[in-house]
């Protein structure tokens, strides 16, 4: 009788584990991506992420943020979602121009979302659009 007991309590446990898992949809994340947002969104709970194609993930946070990362874990889509990113971001990832630009600006607190790739950074603040080339180093503001 007790090996029953333990039998049917293991299957149980185990279903619910099973069950767990799947409803889960629970992706892995790079390891530099995780860092991240512990490093930047100490605060915050992942609300969802998931792999919307091979290699590019996107995470939802608790208070509004989504984040888009490629496949080694690097940020490419930044967006606040109403609300604005962390100003140390720009400090640790903006290329000194872009950030100079936005400093003398005095909006480094109004940086609403960032989306880079190997060619530019395209940062929208609160009233404006900039352009960063990386290969020129130019800073341009983008009509809205």
């Amino acid at each position: 009788m007790r090996y029953i007991r333990s039998v049917a309590g293991s299957m149980i446990w185990l279903s619910a584990l099973c069950a767990c898992h799947v409803t889960d949809g629970d992706v892995s994340l790079p390891k530099k991506a995780t860092d991240f947002i512990y490093r930047y969104f100490p605060s915050s709970y992942v609300s969802s992420k998931e792999e919307t194609s091979p290699g590019v993930y996107v995470v939802k946070m608790t208070n509004g943020p989504t984040l888009t990362f490629d496949e080694e874990g690097a940020w490419t889509n930044l967006r606040g979602n109403g609300g604005t990113l962390p100003q140390i971001i720009a400090f640790d990832y903006f290329p000194a121009p872009l950030y100079d630009y936005i400093d003398s600006k005095e909006q480094l607190d109004d940086i609403y979302a960032v989306t880079r790739n190997e060619y530019a950074y395209e940062v929208l603040l609160f009233a404006t659009r900039l352009n960063y080339d990386i290969e020129t180093g130019k800073v341009s503001e983008i009509a809205p």
